[in-house]
């Protein structure tokens, strides 16, 4: 089966078919965790955050939330923290202004 996603025509295609793969393979696999790891084996470049909040169904600002949430609200991050957590290491370097992104 060719996981490829075909005609991508912008980012935000590619995350919503990305996030309905993911969700399919939590169906599939009863956990977030194998549902990650599939969507990843699937999609070599994309990162292990990201692979998770798609298996979880939370999108950025949902995961921004969630994170806010089992810290205690100790922070306040929004989507964008997230979305610059999603980047490559590199990028993410450059650009990140929490730099304890967590790791997989």
């Amino acid at each position: 089966m060719n996981h490829r996603i075909a005609g991508q025509s912008s980012p935000q295609t590619r995350g919503r078919e990305l996030a309905r793969q993911g969700q399919e393979l939590w169906r599939e696999l009863s956990t977030v965790r194998l549902a990650a790891a599939e969507l990843m084996n699937r999609h070599r470049d994309l990162p292990c955050v990201q692979a998770y909040r798609y298996a979880a169904g939370l999108s950025q600002d949902q995961a921004a939330a969630r994170y806010n949430e089992v810290a205690e609200h100790q922070t306040t991050l929004g989507g964008t923290t997230i979305n610059s957590w999603e980047r490559g290491p590199e990028e993410r370097a450059r650009a990140d202004p929490h730099p304890h992104s967590p790791a997989c």
